[in-house]
């Protein structure tokens, strides 16, 4: 997840980066139009990306911040091999490998003719 993150929030190539590049390129158009309304318009969109884009961006940069360092290693646990011998306990409580991901089933397809 912390990875999805990432990638969002990444500086030179992230979503959000992308989005405040279409923002300020639609300013700028707006800018060059001429009429009455549009340095309003152009105005309104700099400022969605200084007050808002920013402000989402450094909220979902702390968050994944915060969950990077949840699934750091610490010290206090001990690593695990992924196989537990026929006579031992499986330690998953301190077991340091990632949960197996799960691949959610494709949407079953529509009995009826598509449109």
């Amino acid at each position: 997840m912390a990875d999805a993150l990432t990638e969002l929030t990444a500086a030179q190539d992230g979503f959000f980066a992308a989005v405040e590049q279409v923002l300020d390129t639609a300013a700028d158009f707006h800018d060059g139009l001429g009429g009455t309304d549009d340095g309003y318009v152009a105005g309104r969109l700099r400022f969605l990306v200084t007050e808002y884009l920013q402000g989402i961006r450094s909220e979902i940069c702390y968050f994944r911040n915060r969950l990077a360092d949840r699934h750091a290693p610490r010290l206090a646990r001990r690593t695990s091999a992924g196989q537990v011998a026929a006579t031992g306990r499986e330690a998953c409580a301190v077991c340091a490998c990632p949960p197996p991901r799960t691949v959610p089933a494709p949407p079953a397809a529509s009995a009826g003719p598509r449109r």
